[in-house]
């Protein structure tokens, strides 16, 4: 990957760490789907300004039922899904189920890109390393099966949702692709955040978490993450999943003293040596003309 790419890497990899913490906070008082509404709106109000100045919205012209794809299911449904199933389940089956993005995006890009067989062994370092660190929790009681399914769909949201940047939207500017998808987004939870609005004003901890949610998560990671994905392709830019973890436990232990466990240490090595492995470069796929002449 490119300079510009790993900055922007290392960046995602701390920033959707935070998530965790800041929704788990915010659904002790307010629903899921005002959780999602309220920083889907903060990152419109805040992206959309900010591409109309800089010139950059008309990218967008000829591709709004794409945006309109991803908005739907990369954003409101996934973003819905999210806290609703941390509402229920332990933060360590979130996390390994999340931490398996990289593998369905690597097997739904198959048909244009082989992995090498390094970024196969760090694949598979990288989810152990994940399972080492949050430990595997995988005894689900019955009253969490249905998290669990919210779980499954927010996975093949964020799986497909890279490839769909790529392949769909690679045209658009990154500022205003998550501009014009994170309004659309927040346009279409709106007819349901009015039927589950707070009974009353939240504390100030689930406001600055909502805030945090929304400049920072949204806003700022969504043009981030856009750019990524376009300048160092789907597989490579979904690793930030195995790192987020690593963040969401020191957040979680050094805010809400949790406890994190002995695979710690162990996991943290398998998660950057695997990353920094299934970072290597992949060989395309020879088209049949020029395998024909070769």
């Amino acid at each position: 990957m490119s300079r510009r790419a790993w900055i922007a890497f290392a960046f995602m990899a701390v920033v959707w760490g935070l998530p965790y913490l800041f929704m788990r906070v915010a659904v002790a008082e307010v629903s899921p789907v005002f959780v999602a509404w309220t920083r889907l709106l903060i990152a419109a109000t805040l992206l959309l300004p900010l591409a109309a100045a800089r010139g950059v919205l008309p990218t967008a012209r000829g591709r709004l039922g794409w945006l309109a794809l991803l908005a739907a299911f990369y954003m409101a449904l996934a973003f819905t899904m999210l806290p609703l199933a941390e509402r229920v389940l332990p933060s360590s089956l979130t996390a390994i189920v999340i931490a398996g993005v990289p593998i369905v995006v690597t097997l739904i890009s198959l048909p244009s890109e082989v992995p090498s067989p390094g970024r196969i062994v760090g694949l598979a370092l990288g989810l152990a390393g994940v399972a080492a660190l949050v430990g595997l929790d995988i005894g689900v009681r019955p009253d969490q099966l249905l998290a669990v399914g919210f779980l499954v769909v927010v996975l093949g949201c964020y799986a497909i949702g890279p490839v769909l940047v790529r392949s769909r939207l690679g045209a658009v500017h990154p500022l205003a692709l998550s501009a014009s998808a994170t309004g659309m987004a927040a346009l279409l939870l709106t007819p349901v955040v009015a039927v589950q609005w707070p009974a009353r004003l939240p504390s100030t901890a689930v406001l600055l978490s909502l805030a945090g949610l929304g400049v920072l998560c949204t806003a700022i990671a969504l043009a981030t993450w856009f750019f990524l994905i376009q300048e160092a392709g789907p597989a490579r830019a979904t690793l930030v999943t195995y790192v987020n973890p690593v963040v969401a436990v020191i957040a979680g232990a050094a805010l809400l003293h949790e406890t994190v466990g002995p695979g710690a240490s162990p996991g943290w090595c398998l998660i950057l040596g695997g990353s920094w492995l299934a970072t290597g470069g992949t060989r395309p796929r020879r088209p049949a003309v020029a395998a024909e002449a070769a």
